[in-house]
């Protein structure tokens, strides 16, 4: 499942094709001499590879950036315009907002990534110019006719070539030129919801990029429908990367019909987070318990791992782990260890692990409640460390998501108002 990315200068044959480039038709009023910054620019970001941004989107600046003082983000401008979250080509990751300039813009190895309108383009930094350029065209959805597999960005994902222009491909995040996600929606059965009337929603199987609840039903109304509850559960892809988790937030409607957010009082979620490993732990887990230090993908977490041998992989996902997680914090309180401990690893047999995160939950009068996932939604594991030195090390396995239960909720008077997701891969 493993994501591997090998970053050269340009794309190979076999992902772009060597068009001759041809004239653009752009946006005069945003193109070119011409344009009039709204916000301040600043210099893209600049990382060293995808694996270096991946780890700034997750866990902060630096990561192999050569440009952070003074930098203007885009999450901290466009995407913090009022209704900007309802628009159809809105970026819904803050983090991944967090790591593009006010213009959309990082770059990463030999290439540049920039946001449109109508989709992420990328190409060689050496023809960033260009790359603006396409993205203030009036003709660039009409110019994506082929589909093309990228090894160096992403292979597990299908890229559009804009047609004309070497090397320069157009990854279709916002379903411009591909059908969106339409799972069927089921009705709420028996609630286990923190308020017994929130909007019920079920994902089962693997997941991919998904936005629950749809669009159309994510502004839950209170009675006076003036107000509502805003809420999304989201995994969005951006070409070479992805993000996602929960957004909510109270909305209050204007004399125009407007919607724009409000501080009020909210609650939301992601609890019970369990991942499903395989791979080979056969001398893990057997002794002793042992803390470790476990890499999904690009994010690091200190992990308490015990034996759970003859259990099954479905009674340990969503476990309350309150109990285990006290556990693992004496052990390493015990051991001088200054770590918190973010999740528990129930070894199932010598191939298979359930591996329960913290939750994350919170509630105030606040003007949003935003959560990512603890850890990407599917990759591989790594073990760097066993710090008791029960666990053979170096251990590698691949996981993928299989629960958790994220809600967004928001009160006003005696009423709540919310949605909530409910993903259990085993239905």
């Amino acid at each position: 499942m493993k994501l591997r990315f090998f970053l050269t200068a340009f794309l190979i044959a076999t992902c772009i094709s060597c068009d001759k480039e041809t004239p653009i038709e752009t946006n005069n009023a945003t193109t070119g001499n011409e344009l009039i910054a709204k916000y301040p620019v600043s210099e893209p970001l600049h990382f060293d590879s995808v694996e270096s941004l991946a780890m700034s989107m997750r866990n902060g600046l630096p990561f192999g950036n050569s440009k952070a003082t003074s930098f203007v983000s885009y999450a901290e401008t466009v995407m913090n315009e009022p209704g900007y979250d309802d628009r159809p080509n809105a970026i819904l990751s803050t983090r991944f907002g967090s790591i593009l300039n006010s213009e959309g813009e990082v770059e990463f190895g030999s290439y540049v990534l920039k946001v449109t309108e109508w989709g992420i383009l990328y190409g060689p930094e050496q023809k960033e110019e260009l790359v603006r350029e396409l993205a203030n065209s009036s003709e660039l959805l009409s110019l994506c006719i082929e589909t093309t597999i990228c090894q160096e960005l992403n292979p597990n994902e299908t890229f559009y070539k804009v047609s004309g222009y070497d090397d320069i491909v157009l990854f279709d995040t916002f379903h411009y030129l591909t059908s969106v996600d339409t799972n069927k929606r089921f009705e709420p059965v028996a609630t286990k919801s923190p308020a017994a009337n929130l909007e019920t929603y079920y994902l089962q199987g693997a997941l991919g990029n998904f936005t629950r609840p749809l669009p159309g039903d994510q502004k839950v109304t209170f009675a006076d429908e003036s107000y509502c509850n805003d809420t999304k559960v989201f995994q969005q892809g951006y070409g070479a990367l992805s993000d996602g988790g929960l957004k909510t937030k109270t909305m209050k409607r204007n004399s125009l019909g407007i919607w724009n957010k409000i501080s009020n009082q909210i609650e939301g979620g992601i609890l019970g987070f369990s991942v499903f490993e395989y791979g080979s732990f056969d001398n893990i887990g057997v002794g002793a318990p042992d803390i470790n230090k476990v890499k999904y993908e690009n994010t690091v977490k200190y992990i308490y791992t015990v034996n759970a041998r003859g259990s099954s992989p479905q009674s340990r996902v969503g476990a309350n782990i309150t109990g285990r997680l006290s556990e693992g914090q004496a052990l390493a309180a015990s051991h001088n260890l200054q770590v918190t401990i973010e999740g528990v690893r129930f070894v199932i047999n010598d191939t298979n692990a359930v591996t329960v995160f913290v939750d994350q939950r919170d509630s105030g009068n606040y003007d949003k409640i935003d959560y990512n996932w603890p850890v990407p939604l599917d990759g591989d594991t790594t073990v760097s460390q066993s710090y008791l030195g029960n666990t053979l090390v170096p251990n590698y396995a691949s996981y993928y998501v299989v629960g958790f239960h994220a809600y967004g909720q928001s009160t006003r008077g005696s009423e709540i108002e919310g949605s909530e997701v409910w993903h259990y891969y085993w239905y």
